[in-house]
């Protein structure tokens, strides 16, 4: 273990969680799970406290950080590093998944991109599409890098503003945004 780090094993509970003070600085102590080997927590000499999981994919080590504990509660990063070890047990490695996923464009650099490339060369009502995604679409997903997982906002009826849309405008908004989302395909 590198020098500067201590690691620690304990039972994870609520209260804990709490107990576990802040090293002297420039320290982080590494506390490791009895229940789940590899899910453990991270704690630096600021105070704060990070879920992490350490796995092994394809013989080679890694590390995951889960999330920060005050957001994430503990039955819920424990979800996530059983997911996280299970899937590095079938080869693929979740930290490179993490890092692709933040790497992606935003739907509003892909509808940019759809405007440029398809619809201004191949369509002549290509400013009803402009239209549509920036007035309907691009406000309410624009930051979002995972697009198939924010889709499920059209389930609602109800998409950016807050009076019920028709189907045949609601149609119209799911169907382009999946021709969006499909050229980061």
């Amino acid at each position: 273990m590198p020098e500067g780090r201590v690691s620690r094993r304990v039972e994870f509970t609520d209260r804990s969680l709490k107990a576990i003070k802040p090293p002297p600085r420039p320290k982080q102590l590494d506390y490791f799970d009895d229940t789940l080997p590899g899910f453990g927590l991270r704690v630096s000499y600021n105070g704060r406290k990070s879920w992490i999981v350490l796995y092994r994919c394809n013989g080679v080590k890694g590390r995951l950080t889960l999330g920060r504990v005050d957001v994430l509660p503990l039955v819920d990063a424990r979800e996530l590093a059983r997911d996280a070890l299970k899937s590095a047990a079938h080869g693929d490695d979740p930290g490179l998944k993490k890092d692709r996923d933040r790497e992606a464009p935003t739907f509003k650099q892909l509808a940019d991109r759809y405007v440029e490339e398809y619809a201004k060369p191949r369509k002549r009502t290509w400013q009803k599409d402009q239209r549509l995604l920036e007035k309907n679409l691009i406000p309410g997903l624009g930051r979002h890098n995972n697009l198939f997982a924010t889709f499920g906002s059209f389930n609602t009826g109800r998409f950016v503003t807050n009076r019920p849309i028709t189907p045949s405008l609601f149609g119209q908004r799911l169907a382009l945004a999946v021709r969006v989302a499909v050229l980061d395909k």
